[in-house]
């Protein structure tokens, strides 16, 4: 009996051991993937910094999108500013 007992305790003690090692590495998984998400938020890439400017269609992403007297707005980190193209260089 007391190597059944055994047996069972070391099959407890072995799965109880193995689900701590996988437990460590998914959160270690999930930490790394929260630090590049956080990395990634637009919000911080805007406190860096940057500016995102959208017209009625949405984002634009380049500079050849723009036309002369189109109204646009500019996403700054603390603020949002309503402007008109007036040159493009």
């Amino acid at each position: 009996m007391q190597i059944k007992t055994f047996e069972i305790f070391s099959s407890s003690n072995s799965l109880l051991n193995s689900f701590k090692v996988y437990y460590t590495h998914k959160k270690q998984e999930f930490i790394l993937h929260s630090t590049v998400l956080d990395a990634l938020d637009y919000h911080k890439v805007l406190k860096r910094g940057f500016a995102i400017i959208r017209n009625q269609d949405g984002i634009i992403a380049s500079g050849s999108s723009f036309d002369v007297g189109q109204n646009v707005i500019i996403d700054m980190y603390d603020c949002k500013i309503d402007a008109t193209i007036i040159k493009i260089k």
